[in-house]
């Protein structure tokens, strides 16, 4: 792996928070009549908003005029196989819906409103301690189509809260998974880079992997580096070209975080809060901005989780690939959920006027916007 393109990015050394009281004047809202839960969503190509709703398990197309349901796991000779653990895979192409388990990709139709009997694809059944995140994508490049994957995590068995794991095996385990439409024996997995050192391999270890359709781009973190890869993939060359690599120091101890933690503790573990109490949630990628969500977590250094220091917010960095600025805000997870961006637009999703109306009330804010807010 070439590291000849990697770049420090500086952040922003303060940072704002950002709470309904300031989104009151910016953006506008969306609100569906039925009440989600943590919905996860993906835009398909048809304007329709898809989501998987976490509340009964189930599949929710919003169009202009109606909704659609599926259900993945229900009966039937056409339903998905393999468990959905904590979240599902969905990629759209016009009329149809590709739906990921942890096992298979099955493509559904929205004409006849079932699976289609042919699987597209398949692979080891993967029940890894944090397989709860679901990344596919659908491409074409002339005549071949491929689907680029990622079940979950790597697999790994969960072991007992306090062990590591040996970074010497990550470099074996595959991440991605590439497989032709057209080409049944073509498969390919994009592993982790074996020459980069890992100083904190953890339990909880995660990869995260987005796709921005604009540069054509593929970003990848893993939790809890502090790097993000930029990836092109190259079909003729059936591989991923590493294009860039950020060194992003994202907010950590230089913080003023106090307000933010629960309890009071010594300066040193005030000091570790931001590096070992926040873990990378998943990023996206959408025009020229990566987001990058950071959430709260029980860190495995302490023998107890309970001493270990807890926040009621968590972290969003916005990344500007033209200008490699770094902006963060912090949300109070009570208030707002980042739910993704379509083209420059954050979609937030508004838990207390959503509980409060019994709807789902989703705020649209521009990225300019969103980063003007002070």
């Amino acid at each position: 792996m070439n590291f000849s393109y990697q770049r420090e990015v500086i952040p922003n050394l303060e940072f704002s928070e950002l709470t309904l009281d300031k989104t009151e004047s910016v953006g506008v809202y969306i609100n569906f009549e039925t009440p989600l839960i943590l919905p996860i969503p993906v835009f398909s190509r048809d304007s329709s908003v898809v989501i998987f709703d976490f509340g009964d398990r189930k599949i929710k197309q919003f169009f202009e005029g109606g909704e659609r349901t599926i259900d993945p796991l229900g009966d039937g000779p056409n339903k998905i196989q393999g468990q959905i653990i904590e979240g599902v895979g969905l990629s759209s192409n016009h009329d149809e819906l590709f739906i990921a388990s942890n096992s298979t990709i099955r493509k559904f139709d929205f004409k006849t409103n079932s699976f289609n009997e042919e699987i597209e694809d398949s692979f080891e059944n993967c029940d890894s301690f944090d397989a709860m995140f679901y990344e596919i994508f659908y491409k074409v490049s002339g005549k071949d189509s491929v689907i680029i994957s990622q079940n979950g995590n790597p697999c790994f068995p969960l072991k007992e809260l306090g062990n590591s794991f040996d970074p010497n095996d990550l470099s074996q385990k595959n991440f991605v998974r590439i497989k032709s439409i057209n080409n049944k024996n073509y498969d390919y997995s994009l592993k982790f880079p074996s020459n980069l050192s890992l100083d904190k391999a953890y339990e909880r270890f995660k990869f995260h992997f987005t796709y921005n359709e604009v540069n054509d781009r593929y970003y990848v973190m893993f939790n809890p580096l502090k790097y993000l890869y930029e990836y092109k993939f190259n079909f003729s060359k059936s591989k991923f070209i590493l294009t860039n690599l950020f060194d992003l120091d994202l907010p950590r101890s230089n913080q003023e975080i106090e307000y933010i933690i629960k309890n009071n503790f010594g300066s040193s573990e005030i000091s570790k809060a931001l590096d070992y109490n926040f873990e990378l949630q998943f990023i996206k990628s959408s025009e020229n901005y990566v987001f990058i969500l950071y959430q709260p977590s029980k860190d495995i250094i302490y023998d107890d989780p309970n001493e270990a220091p807890f926040s009621s917010h968590y972290f969003i960095s916005i990344m500007d690939l033209s200008t490699e600025e770094l902006k963060t805000y912090s949300i109070d997870y009570n208030e707002f959920q980042f739910l993704g961006a379509l083209q420059d637009q954050v979609w937030l999703y508004d838990i207390l006027n959503s509980n409060e109306s019994g709807k789902t009330q989703i705020k649209v804010v521009s990225v300019d916007e969103l980063t003007s807010i002070k």
